[in-house]
């Protein structure tokens, strides 16, 4: 028989398979095409899990991520509030109202869970902007390898 975490999950949309119109030109689902390509890089996203396990120590379980939160749904909501310079009053809203960010965060069609300003500003708080900054040169390196170019050609306006 399985669990309750177990047949819930069925009910949840795989990353991977969460589509992202790319046609739009936000800043938004750029984000999200990061996040699932960081997802489904397996190796890439345990170099990320690993660096917020080394830096985030407080009131931490190092196989959940905080009280409240999961590590990838503090990942994800403090990527957005970085990239998109959010205040949290904000982040709350779209967290609660944006149906793809929901898909992101794991939450099923279904799911009403509700995120508080406090409880997304105290997990998304303790994620240093050093470690942020960390993660996107690794995304960055990633990128380029994807793109097997060298940063300097990457500068250089096409003839």
């Amino acid at each position: 028989m399985r669990s309750f975490e177990e047949m819930e999950s069925v009910f949840i949309l795989p990353i991977e398979k969460i589509e992202i119109d790319t046609r739009n030109r936000d800043d938004i689902p750029a984000i999200f095409v990061g996040l699932q390509y960081l997802y489904s890089n397996m190796e890439l996203r345990q170099q990320v899990m690993t660096l917020m396990r080394d830096q985030v120590t407080l009131d931490s379980d190092h196989d959940t991520g905080r009280p409240g939160m999961n590590w990838w749904r503090v990942l994800v909501l403090a990527t957005m509030k970085k990239g998109l310079d959010y205040d949290y009053p904000r982040l709350q809203d779209i967290s609660n109202n944006h149906s793809t960010l929901r898909l992101m965060l794991q939450h099923g069609i279904e799911d009403r869970y509700y995120y508080t300003e406090r409880i997304i500003q105290k997990n998304v708080d303790l994620l240093p902007v050093a470690v942020l900054n960390q993660i996107s040169n690794l995304l960055v390196q990633e990128g380029l390898a994807v793109a097997r170019k060298r940063p300097w050609q990457l500068l250089r306006r096409p003839s």
